[in-house]
């Protein structure tokens, strides 16, 4: 290869590379890394920020714990099995199911009925 050549492809690299890192910083999927396994993890700020609101087994009234009754997102870190969300009280009302790993990093813009009101859950 030409010394022209040779300086293209590595221009042309290097654009790559910057392109593909700031790309990287805006597209990185959030992460719910500080909810713990086994667990549902609502959280007060998108992206899953903060310290999560946790509860485990089936629930008829979540409202009583102030993160699920102003849930901005939420994560299931469940490991055997999906969680059922409700925006009524005693499983009633509007539901979504969430297979494990999965959630809504912001439930004003993804799923709006359940934004600040998570009422009850059912797993599997």
């Amino acid at each position: 290869m030409n010394a022209r050549l040779k300086r293209l492809a590595i221009g042309a690299a290097s654009v790559t590379a910057v392109t593909a890192a700031t790309l990287g910083v805006t597209s990185v999927p959030a992460s719910a890394d500080s909810c713990p396994a086994t667990k549902l993890c609502a959280y007060l700020d998108t992206d899953y920020r903060g310290v999560p609101g946790t509860v485990a087994g089936n629930n008829t009234n979540l409202l009583q714990y102030t993160k699920f009754d102003n849930a901005v997102s939420v994560f299931n870190n469940g490991t055997s099995c999906g969680v059922t969300i409700w925006n009524g009280l005693g499983r009633s009302g509007t539901s979504v199911y969430l297979p494990r790993g999965t959630g809504y990093a912001n439930l004003y813009n993804q799923n709006r009925p359940f934004y600040k009101n998570i009422a009850s859950n059912t797993w599997c």
